[in-house]
């Protein structure tokens, strides 16, 4: 994904002339690509709430199954049931 065009800024401004917030970590969200912010977004969530979130990592590759309760890799195969 790419990040904003000069245009969208533009396009921006007119809308929210006043912005939409002063937070400076919200700020500097907006300037990430799509993917750098679902980095950070994932990032945050097991930060701060690790304790209760559960990825069932492939045993052999460690890529993240499908589901939680999924017993078999969608990226190498591997079947660990």
């Amino acid at each position: 994904m790419s990040l904003a065009t000069p245009e969208d800024v533009e396009n921006y401004k007119k809308l929210f002339p006043n912005g939409l917030s002063d937070d400076e970590d919200m700020l500097e969200l907006v300037g990430l690509s799509v993917d750098d912010f679902n980095f950070k977004v994932a990032e945050r969530l097991l930060n701060e709430h690790g304790d209760v979130i559960y990825l069932n990592l492939c045993e052999k590759c460690l890529s993240l199954a499908r589901t939680p309760l999924a017993k078999q890799c969608r990226h190498c195969g591997y079947d660990w049931h």
